[in-house]
């Protein structure tokens, strides 16, 4: 395991080969010590727009301290925004949609259908939706990891910028002049286990002994971050219906048929639009996401 002088010394190197532009060299993934080593990454102070960091390598079995990351490797928006064209064609755009009669879907091949009540919804969110599932999907993006060229994917590289972010710490924060709001009980760590670079993808049997780890992996982490990707209009006011009948839960109830109005069944159509959008998202589409709210539910 790298001394600690090892990994100051890997640090600054890192930060001198990123200053600039990224190194030429790739990174070379040197073997775990035993089945129950995982490596850990450690996000440097990085110029801006770029990532660089550093692999440790931990026992499970010492209890070391470091997050997760759960995210999805494609493209995690598979419904995505356009702009309502100005003009007649824009009026045009938006009937041939509202003319359709059901509610969005990420399930048709190369359609978005949206139900008649979205006409609430864009009468507040000037956006037209369709279908992206491959958006980024085969984009590779470079980071510097241990003063060496990393690739990653698109995604990855997005959810790694706001990761950055999130895990400055303060003082590195006041002097990027930048405000800093610790909300945890507890301080995040700037130690990060993410599967597609903690893992050395190329080696298909460290693969093997890696996967059976993750269940204790997420478990012995002290926090996880979801990234489901950026928020747009849409991912934005799902997120708000999703939160305000966390708040309320009977907001989502049907009204008794003397209540309902115009505006209340617009609202709640539009309201279902925003909140189906964001759940067709990919990261609420995989497996292990799924069998959890199953449990939960149960």
């Amino acid at each position: 395991m790298p001394s600690s002088q090892s990994r100051r010394a890997r640090r600054r190197h890192a930060r001198t080969e990123g200053s600039g532009q990224l190194p030429s060299t790739a990174y070379d993934y040197s073997g775990l010590p035993n089945r129950t080593s995982i490596r850990v990454l450690e996000l440097l102070p990085s110029p801006e727009g770029e990532i660089e960091c550093t692999l440790d390598v931990v026992d499970l079995n010492d209890n070391p301290t470091f997050d997760a990351l759960s995210y999805s490797w494609a493209n995690p928006i598979t419904i995505r925004e356009d702009p309502v064209p100005p003009g007649e064609e824009g009026s045009e755009t938006t009937q041939s949609i509202l003319s359709l009669h059901n509610f969005p879907t990420a399930s048709c091949a190369n359609v978005m259908n949206v139900d008649p009540g979205a006409l609430a919804f864009f009468s507040v969110h000037k956006a037209l939706p369709y279908l992206d599932r491959d958006h980024g999907g085969d984009r590779c993006r470079s980071i510097t990891c241990d003063g060496k060229v990393l690739k990653i994917t698109e995604t990855l590289f997005s959810a790694l910028l706001q990761l950055h972010w999130i895990i400055l710490s303060k003082k590195e924060a006041e002097e990027q002049g930048k405000t800093y709001v610790e909300t945890l009980p507890s301080p995040r760590s700037r130690r990060i286990w993410i599967d597609q670079i903690c893992i050395n993808q190329e080696n298909v049997d460290e693969r093997s002994a890696q996967v059976p780890l993750m269940n204790k992996i997420f478990a012995s982490a002290q926090y996880v971050f979801a990234w489901i990707g950026n928020l747009d209009s849409l991912g934005i006011a799902g997120l708000n219906t999703a939160l305000a009948r966390a708040h309320n839960p009977t907001r989502g109830d049907m009204p008794e048929p003397g209540d309902l109005t115009y505006e209340s069944i617009g609202n709640m159509r539009r309201d279902l639009y925003a909140l189906t959008a964001l759940l067709s998202r990919q990261w609420f589409r995989r497996a292990w996401v799924c069998l959890v709210a199953i449990e939960v539910q149960l």
